[in-house]
């Protein structure tokens, strides 16, 4: 075996010390009349009062010595920081004057940075500036977020039409509130335009009509704090509606287009049809619109036809006039989803899960019968490719200057990306790709293409190997072929990249049978020289399981840093309540009732991992998981916890009784039920994490680390703290039960994508400290956990 990483001399010396009882504040009146709900952590949910302030700062003092003190801390952060050391690189998208990518090279800078560069094929992946054996070649910086700010990121982005114009959404302190910042591009040196447009949340960039005026996502009442320092609101946000901005003006004197009390409007996307002719006056355009009830896939859509460019700028009030009096109905009454993918001459094309078909298809409208629809009717549409056994996950168009334009499909067959390529006229299937450039257990996360260009791109990414980036190209016959863009594993002196032992990793995929028989997919991953036969090994179970979003394999320096350094096991379930089977999937573990399904498919890939494949123990065990997956972990930390060692709860929704009260929770109902409904409520109780704490002495409790963040307007922090407050008060001091502690990070917010890498770093570090300090090590296949209480990890 290899060498310990912490030895048992160097445990007994841990600073773990005895976790000190949290007042218990004074019980609030609560608002439910038919059933008596104990709250007396009801001030914690205010993040800005002094009990919080002092509360958070308790819980900090008493965690971070403990974490950061601890003998091994040093040398997983030289691990982690080893895994994390490679270039991060979004798909190229082809613009007028370029190439555009985002890039974040290995070890230098927090953030990443936008970057045009007009020779992709030598420039990929160096750094701004950089060169390559003395070739001249190299990308342009185009916007750096540290200009803005310490702790500002890149959200999203767009381009206008005709890319002289780029705009980016910028978070500040991981907010989910946005600015839209608009740089101009056409002198070819980027130059920012006018002040940004702020109050703007989930904003998936600007949809630009011209190279002068967009329509964006915003507040309709702006009394919310917008900006970090400014507090997370005790309430609910307001609704959101579509606004009209033209560059040069102020924000406050942008209208409202489209505002509608209890729906959220999605990213209307400009539809252009490809006329065979330079003519952009001919060239026909269309506004694709979509809102949602809650969190659920499911909308209603409508196309609405633009004036012809000759006409010149649209004034707000015709545009507001046209939206309103113009729908022409994709679909009606939130029974599926309907997204659009592109144009070409004679038609547009879209992926529905509308009419039963919830696995997805593609449809196509002609625009002969786009016209002769009436308007607020249902327009009529073709189904160009059937819906399959496998989930349609995204479609994109791929053109070509011969005129045929291609299909790129990817569906995910049994939690697996897999791609099909077929002609965009037809619907014909194409030949598959030869080759294995995609692994069987990866995701594909995203493509990049044009409806007039014959390139397009592909990210991907597995649990065994950082992501990289594919470039595929379509010739005039309609073949198909893929390479990897670049070299992006060995580039000059100035690239860092993980190197990683060859074939040092090993992914599996299994299927385990939940409590009803059905059978749920697995990954199971670890070093290829684990000895899987003789000994039992520490297992992190991860899941998600919640609002129709799959869990698929992702690449994670804190999972890597896990398997290779510390000789543990990762395990992604893919349990229902996720988007892994299309909708009946989600469906099954969807609402107050249903909910448990998802908890149970977790407690049973627990048990699959322990007695079937026994590759574990109860002992060994730790679960992780985070948003909907910290609430998972939770639930089934209080309802099974012999079946857990420890627990990573991250960011999670925790007392279901007042979730729908703060920030956007009122969207959840779709997902976990409706508290002010009784009925509804009875059955949430049973579930949620805040009242399912068990009593003190009960039972005995694994170790849990809880963490939040202070600019977390998604989830307030107020879940986790009260949950941890609760969990501290009912815990047995002296080590009959395990430690509950918790972290509260600053400057950071919901999403993993808007931390810098330090903080990345830093919270991967903390949870690999406090799994190596709470769970044992390997055991002989024959020893009980019993047997080694105490022992750590190897």
């Amino acid at each position: 075996m290899a060498a310990p990483l912490i030895s048992p001399s160097q445990a007994s010396a841990l600073p773990w010390g005895e976790t000190p009882l949290p007042k218990n504040y004074p019980d609030r009146p609560n608002p439910f009349k038919t059933i008596g709900i104990p709250d007396p952590w009801r001030v914690l949910e205010d993040y800005g009062s002094k009990v919080t302030k002092r509360f958070v700062a308790e819980q900090n003092a008493l965690t971070a010595p403990r974490l950061q003190q601890h003998p091994s801390r040093a040398r997983l952060e030289t691990a982690v920081s080893r895994s994390q050391a490679y270039r991060k690189i979004s798909c190229p998208q082809l613009q007028a004057d370029g190439y555009y990518y985002w890039l974040h090279w290995g070890e230098e800078g927090e953030r990443g940075v936008m970057v045009r560069s007009r020779n992709v094929a030598e420039d990929f992946g160096k750094a701004p500036g950089s060169s390559h054996h003395k070739l001249t070649a190299r990308p342009q910086l185009v916007f750096d977020p540290a200009q803005e700010g310490q702790h500002t990121s890149l959200y999203d982005h767009s381009f206008s039409p005709c890319g002289t114009r780029w705009c980016a959404v910028l978070q500040d302190g991981g907010s989910d509130w946005q600015r839209l910042h608009t740089i101009d591009m056409s002198s070819g040196q980027p130059e920012s335009i006018g002040q940004d447009v702020e109050h703007s949340k989930f904003t998936f960039g600007a949809t630009f009509l011209s190279e002068d005026e967009f329509l964006y996502k915003r507040a309709l009442q702006t009394d919310c704090p917008s900006r970090p320092g400014e507090g997370v609101p005790a309430k609910p946000d307001g609704d959101f509606g579509l606004f009209y901005h033209h560059l040069g003006n102020e924000a406050r004197a942008d209208s409202v287009i489209l505002g509608i009390s209890g729906r959220i409007v999605g990213k209307p996307v400009l539809c252009q049809s490809l006329m065979n002719t330079n003519d952009r006056a001919r060239r026909r355009q269309w506004l694709f619109v979509d809102w949602y009830a809650n969190t659920n896939p499911e909308t209603e859509s409508f196309l609405i036809e633009l004036p012809s460019e000759k006409k010149g700028h649209l004034k707000a009030a015709s545009l507001a006039t046209i939206v309103e009096t113009g729908k022409r109905w994709l679909s009606r009454g939130f029974l599926g989803l309907t997204t659009y993918i592109g144009s070409s001459d004679t038609c547009h094309i879209f992926l529905s899960t509308c009419d039963g078909h919830t696995k997805g298809r593609i449809v196509s409208v002609d625009f002969d019968a786009l016209d002769a629809t009436a308007l607020d009717s249902q327009i009529p549409y073709h189904e160009l490719i059937p819906s399959t056994e496998d989930t349609l996950q995204s479609a994109n168009l791929v053109g070509s200057h011969a005129g045929s334009q291609v299909l790129v499909l990817v569906y995910l067959q049994h939690a697996s990306s897999v791609l099909a390529f077929h002609d965009a006229r037809t619907g014909t299937r194409l030949a598959d790709l030869p080759g294995n450039l995609i692994p069987a257990c990866a995701d594909i996360s995203q493509i990049s293409s044009r409806a007039d260009a014959d390139d397009f791109y592909i990210a991907i990414q597995s649990l065994t190997a950082p992501p990289q980036v594919l470039i595929g190209k379509m010739d005039q016959e309609q073949h198909i072929t893929l390479a990897t863009l670049a070299d992006q594993t060995s580039f000059a002196d100035d690239y860092v990249h993980v190197q990683l032992p060859e074939e040092a990793l090993v992914c599996t995929k299994h299927f385990y049978k939940s409590f009803d028989g059905i059978q749920i997919p697995l990954f199971l991953c670890h070093r290829t020289d684990l000895d899987l036969q003789t000994y039992r090994h520490p297992t992190l179970l991860h899941a998600y399981g919640g609002f129709a979003q799959p869990l698929l394999p992702f690449y994670d320096p804190l999972f890597v840093t896990w398997m290779l350094e510390c000789r543990g096991i990762v395990s992604l379930a893919c349990i229902r309540g996720g988007g892994e089977y299309g909708k009946a999937w989600h469906e099954a573990a969807r609402g107050p009732g249903r909910r448990p399904t998802s908890y149970k498919d977790l407690l049973y890939a627990a048990k699959f991992l322990q007695e079937e494949l026994s590759v574990t123990t109860p002992a060994l065990t730790a679960s992780y998981g985070s948003s909907n997956g910290g609430t998972l972990v939770a639930t089934t930390m209080n309802s099974s916890p012999e079946l857990f060692g420890a627990v990573l709860c991250d960011v999670g929704v925790h007392d279901i009784s007042r979730f729908h009260l703060f920030t956007m929770g009122r969207l959840w109902k779709g997902e976990y039920g409706d508290p002010d409904v009784p009925a509804d409520l009875e059955l949430m109780l049973e579930w949620s994490p805040l009242h399912t704490v068990p009593k003190q002495g009960t039972v005995r409790q694994p170790a849990v680390l809880i963490t939040t963040a202070d600019h977390d307007v998604r989830v307030i922090a107020g879940h986790s703290l009260k949950l941890l407050a609760e969990l501290q008060s009912n815990r047995r001091l002296g080590g009959e039960d395990g430690l509950a502690l918790g972290r509260i990070y600053t400057n950071t917010g919901h999403e993993s994508g808007a931390k810098s890498r330090h903080q990345i770093m830093e919270e991967a570090v903390d949870r690999l400290v406090f799994l190596v300090s709470s769970l044992p090590g390997p055991l002989p296949a024959a020893a009980t956990a019993s047997a080694v209480k105490g022992c750590v990890i190897c």
